[in-house]
């Protein structure tokens, strides 16, 4: 069997790196970590590794004689095994939001540790930013601390639980850079001689002595410990991981090996990976078994999980250590879900002495490459199945895109393999289709007439050892299906099946579902298990986008074939919203139709299929229009269009418009508040409201980057009767079973306009399942399995005492040259959510925890354009009044002079110097508030100023909303404390403990 996990992308891996965190001190013997950190090497260039020769401590020798001699007991190393009897309470430490470099791979992690420590009789405190994570659900842990990872706020929630062990192996990065920072606060007594653990922050390749100086200054700079890593380069050897595990007694087990097909050059999280390695010889992989055995054991990793990378010199053999992670990784989720162990579950429980990517299963490597491939959803079906430029190329060009990294070498792959492929090379019906010029239904239904039908094969988790019945299953065209139905109900508490290809999500959890095909989300696999299970329902709505462009095609396979399903209970259906329904919404010739029945106003705008419709469309409702293609999720290619000559450029270069595909066109709604409504209905006709959410930035940022707050603020009670009676109707015109979303938004005058409605569980359900202590998700899967909202005792909208603000965070940092501009195209890469008994306090906490930190006192740099000048006057003096220095270039200097408001002029950046951008590089400006005029001018000036303050680490807010925010969050953090409440106790009608404590004013910055 062969695993493959495919990226959307490839970049360059860093072989010079600067490092943002201080020493790792190892802790006192009283404080619990599952895994201590590697030692920093102390040599410029790492040598070849060799076994360690460095004077070993008693205990090692005693561990190594013990081993030797095979007859000293356990007892009399000192070693008690067996549950941990004196601890009674276990803090973990989440991963926070996803970002660049680190995504949902540790929800998973983090998931199974609350588990397995709770299934052994511990009381789990967690620490977790991240609202849409299971980590964080309430019913996972008993203590649940959505708060911002900070050392300040962690050690308040570590004097409050006073907990017997802190776990931070299962946060990635993020915990361990945090656990690093709590040690140095001195919270623990620390002994002498530990090692120092640091976090990549920046790097790049070196090839001559020019670009080796200019990287060093850019990573001095941004390197808090002053320090850089001067590595030899590895570039073009074959990379290498494993996945290794050592328990108390000392003994260690190889996990899985994992082998990228790029070489060193390219990270391994962008890199396509194999499990198991294909290349290496069993002479070489012995090599590295014991290599990485050694390695664990001499870190000093007594018990847990580890990653160990190597490269290998394709030439002679050389293999050098690249790094060790004693925690769990990426690769860990991978390994699991391939071996079907669980890495994260073992970790958790040894650690107590008692893992954006996809993933394919196959029979070959070149069938799990292909499924892979196809599970990217990235618009291309694999090969073969799309005319591909690459075809065309001479050799000399195919051969240097075989040899250079990038997302689209496996275009080059294939049309440098264009012959003879056979059966077991993994092509799909669609594949098959598109060379035969046929449909995939047609193809499909000949590949059956010929009997030639997946069969499903359990993933062996016993390596051949012992019979495997993990219900873990995965698809390839061979001969013995060791998938056995049962006649059981399929869902809604009885047997469910999960159908999924991300490695990284706690969905594909061996023990989440009772069955899992590990599968591509296409139609083809789709159909292959439902002919196979013959379930009573099918559910679609909890998987984004992806399923939903699914629905009908599979809804017209069932129509056309009615199979019945196992338990005789009827036949086949999907389960919830219908996919008409769903195609009523998504269509938007038809959902302007129901709209105008229902009398659900929305904004003027039209349906272009050419560049003559756009213009004429754009000319008769005005501009600024929003332009779009349909059917997409994310804000993909979405833009606010100012004239004719800019909607021309988007038509020629974002999109291509015609009938096929035709553009949306409409009225941008400027200066109007957007609102989020998440809805819950049921078959009976029961609709009912889950939450209403005030975006704050202003409506054309995407939702998804905008922060909000549950419950409204500034919202008027007239409007939200308007939004809970429109969203009412329209799920009840729609029969709606499930959940659905709907987006509107609201103008100065208090008009109220529908944007767009999504039958289906959106972004924003995890947010508001926990600001208002109830599990909408759950309760959806029970309506749609035939349950009322009556009977789930769900029957009226939860208002909620306390504010739960979402944050949406940002991959600036890791892009420096981009714009921090937001649109409406999506950027952000996670959230994060703060909660607390007042508004300011509760979006203090969400910008902290996105990583924003707001100054308490310094200098504010004001610079806003002509639309939101009126605004100007009441942001200025909302900072003015809190002690801040106003400073601003001439246009807006002039605005806040004639209002009386203090302010310093600086020279724009074409003025001469000084200019407002010295003033940010010599650390003059705490925050910036800078809106944009969308002119030329602003993209010399505003967008060099916005990627200087974002190089040089200062706040800056682009929207007037939320500079108004900002102030608010800064007065109150100026009076009064962040004080620390768990999740569970918001929903205490009891509790007094959330509301912050007045105190005396501070000019520090949190």
């Amino acid at each position: 069997m062969s695993c493959c996990k495919a990226h959307l992308s490839s970049s360059s891996t860093h072989h010079f790196s600067s490092f943002s965190s201080p020493s790792f001190p190892n802790p006192s013997t009283s404080v619990l970590f599952s895994s201590p950190p590697i030692r920093s090497p102390t040599a410029t260039l790492p040598p070849p590794f060799r076994p360690p020769k460095r004077r070993l401590s008693p205990t090692m020798y005693k561990r190594i004689s013990v081993r030797a001699n095979s007859t000293a007991s356990t007892e009399e190393m000192g070693l008690k095994l067996g549950k941990r009897t004196d601890l009674k309470k276990i803090m973990i430490l989440g991963a926070g939001p996803i970002v660049i470099g680190q995504a949902c791979e540790f929800d998973y992690s983090g998931t199974q540790a609350c588990k397995a420590l709770r299934e052994e009789g511990y009381d789990v405190v967690l620490i977790n930013s991240n609202p849409a994570t299971i980590m964080t659900d309430p019913d996972l842990a008993d203590r649940t601390y959505i708060t911002p990872m900070t050392p300040e706020l962690v050690e308040q929630v570590l004097e409050k639980e006073r907990p017997d062990a802190l776990l931070p192996t299962m946060g990635g990065q993020t915990a361990l850079n945090l656990a690093v920072a709590l040690a140095e606060s001195g919270i623990w007594r620390i002994r002498r001689g530990a090692g120092v653990y640091f976090r990549r922050y920046r790097g790049g390749i070196a090839y001559n002595k020019e670009e080796f100086e200019a990287i060093c200054k850019s990573g001095l700079a941004a390197s808090l410990t002053s320090q850089v890593l001067v590595e030899k380069s590895l570039l073009g050897w074959k990379e290498y991981e494993l996945e290794v595990m050592r328990d108390l007694a000392d003994n260690v087990v190889i996990i899985c090996s994992i082998e990228n097909i790029d070489p060193m050059g390219v990270h391994t999280g962008d890199s396509i990976t194999v499990a198991p390695a294909q290349t290496l010889t069993d002479k070489e992989y012995q090599r590295l078994r014991d290599y990485s055995v050694k390695i664990i054991r001499e870190i000093g990793v007594e018990c847990g999980g580890s990653n160990v990378q190597f490269a290998v010199n394709p030439v002679d053999g050389e293999v050098m250590v690249i790094e060790m992670n004693p925690r769990v990784s990426r690769s860990s989720a991978l390994a699991s879900k391939a071996t079907g162990f669980p890495i994260a579950k073992m970790a958790a429980k040894l650690s107590m002495k008692s893992v954006g990517e996809s993933m394919a299963l196959g029979r070959t490597f070149q069938e799990s490459f292909q499924k892979a491939v196809r599970s990217l959803e990235c618009g291309y079906s694999g090969w073969g199945c799309a005319d591909i430029k690459e075809l065309d190329w001479d050799w000399d060009r195919l051969k240097y895109s075989l040899r250079v990294p990038s997302p689209e070498r496996i275009h080059a792959v294939y049309a440098a393999m264009k012959k003879g492929m056979k059966l077991k090379r993994g092509f799909s019906d669609k594949q098959i289709a598109f060379a035969t010029k046929s449909s995939e239904e047609e193809v499909r239904k000949r590949r059956i007439s010929l009997g030639v039908v997946p069969a499903y094969k359990r993933v062996d988790t016993c390596a051949a050892e012992f019979e495997a019945n993990t219900p873990y299953m995965y698809s390839s065209y061979d001969f013995e299906c060791e998938s056995d139905p049962t006649g059981k109900k399929k869902v809604a508490g009885f047997e469910t099946i999960m159908m999924n290809s991300n490695p990284e999500t706690v969905s594909t959890d061996y023990d989440t579902s009772d069955r899992l095909y590990f599968e591509p989300l296409t139609v083809e696999d789709v159909l292959n298990v439902i002919d196979l299970e013959k379930p009573d329902g099918i559910i679609i709505q909890f998987g984004g986008q992806t399923p939903l462009k699914l629905a009908l095609p599979i809804q017209h396979y069932l129509d056309k074939h009615r199979p019945l399903s196992a338990s005789g209970g009827g036949h086949v259906r999907i389960w919830g919203t219908s996919p008409d329904s769903i195609d009523a919404a998504e269509d938007r010739e038809r959902f302007n139709a129901i709209l105008k029945e229902l009398k659900i106003e929305q904004p003027k705008g039209g349906i272009a299929k050419s560049e003559d419709d756009a213009l004429a469309i754009a000319k008769d409702i005005g501009y600024p229009v929003v332009v779009r293609p349909s059917y997409v999720l994310g804000g993909r290619a979405m833009e606010i269009v100012y004239n004719d000559e800019k909607l021309v450029t988007y038509l020629e270069n974002a999109v291509e418009v015609d009938p096929e595909r035709p553009v949306l066109i409409d009225k941008y709604l400027s200066d109007a508040i957007e609102i989020d409504v998440d809805a819950l209905a049921d078959s009976h006709g029961n609709v009912v409201i889950g939450g209403i959410m005030e975006h704050i930035e202003q409506a054309g940022v995407h939702s998804g980057d905008s922060a909000c707050s549950i419950p409204t603020q500034t919202i008027a009670s007239s409007c939200l009767d308007t939004i809970r009676s429109w969203t009412t109707k329209l799920a009840k015109r729609l029969n709606v079973c499930g959940l659905m979303n709907c987006q509107y938004a609201i103008t100065a005058s208090g008009d109220v306009f529908l944007l767009e409605a999504n039958p289906r569980a959106s972004r924003t359900v995890p947010f508001v399942s926990k600001a208002i202590g109830h599990p909408l998700a759950k309760y959806a899967a029970l309506v749609m399995s035939g349950k009322s909202l009556n009977d789930l005792d769900f029957t009226e909208e939860v208002t909620p005492k306390h504010v739960s603000v979402k944050e949406a965070v940002l991959p600036f940092e890791k892009f420096q040259g981009c714009d921090v501009l937001l649109g409406p195209e999506m950027r952000s890469t996670g959230e994060v959510m703060g909660i607390d008994f007042e508004f300011a306090i509760a979006f203090a906490k969400a910008q902290i925890a996105a990583g924003q930190r707001l100054p308490l006192s310094g200098t504010v740099f004001l610079s806003l354009n002509d639309l939101t000048k009126p605004y100007l006057e009441r942001i200025a003096k909302a900072f003015s009044g809190l002690g801040f220095h106003i400073v601003s270039t001439s246009g807006t200097a002039h605005f806040l002079e004639l209002k009386g408001i203090p302010v310093e002029r600086v020279l724009k950046l074409h003025e001469g110097r000084p200019h407002a951008g010295d003033m940010i590089a010599n650390g003059q400006i705490q925050l910036m508030v800078i809106t944009s005029s969308f002119d030329a001018l602003d993209q010399i000036d505003g967008r060099e100023l916005r990627r200087m303050a974002l190089a040089y680490k200062v706040p800056i807010i682009t929207t007037v909303d939320g500079a108004l925010a900002s102030a608010e969050a800064i007065k109150s953090l100026k009076s009064s404390t962040i004080n620390m409440v768990a999740l569970q106790d918001f929903f205490d009608t009891e509790t007094e403990e959330g509301r912050s404590k007045n105190m005396m004013s501070t000019s520090s910055s949190l």
